[in-house]
């Protein structure tokens, strides 16, 4: 896309079709943030105000955006500035995007991965570290006493070695 001051769309690649499912002679003069999650607009405007002032040539950007079928898919964009050939005034942005949807969930699972037990889907250590870290800091800048409690299931693997692995793995499930 090619997008002027005004922040209305000047051109859009016919490859538009694909990603937002609309025709490009179809976007022509709309608002360009027009379809943006409400959550992402103000850091996608922050990125546009840098580049339209001069503050930055280019940036790059992950965003959520309704597609013409209503779905929202994540998408990523490279913002550039471009010049007047004769003033050599900013006089617009180019923005390339692509879907990052697929990615981003892929992303998002890998973080579940991370921070979960296999087992029984509650958090495990990475994630205890992560979160205490967090109190910790919360309790120190707040002034406020902090308190952990530890339970231990003792001699499990009795259990385990009496009624088998399964039955132990559904025991720490339920």
């Amino acid at each position: 896309m090619r997008i002027g001051l005004d922040e209305r769309i000047l051109y859009v690649s016919p490859s538009c079709t694909r990603v937002l499912g609309w025709e490009p002679a179809k976007l022509l003069g709309t608002p360009a943030l027009a379809g943006i999650n409400p959550e992402d607009r103000p850091r996608l405007e922050q990125a546009i105000n840098s580049l339209k002032t001069g503050e930055a040539e280019e940036a790059r950007i992950i965003y959520r955006t309704r597609t013409r079928a209503k779905s929202e898919i994540w998408v990523e964009t490279a913002l550039r500035v471009t010049r007047s050939a004769l003033s050599n005034e900013i006089d617009g942005v180019v923005a390339i995007s692509r879907d990052m949807t697929e990615q981003k969930d892929l992303q998002d699972k890998l973080a579940t991965l991370a921070t979960s037990d296999g087992l029984t889907g509650l958090a495990n250590r990475r994630h205890f570290d992560e979160r205490l870290a967090e109190e910790w800091a919360r309790a120190k800048r707040d002034e406020t006493p902090l308190s952990l409690l530890l339970i231990d299931v003792d001699h499990f693997k009795k259990f385990n070695d009496q009624y088998g692995h399964q039955a132990g793995d559904a025991c720490l499930r339920s």
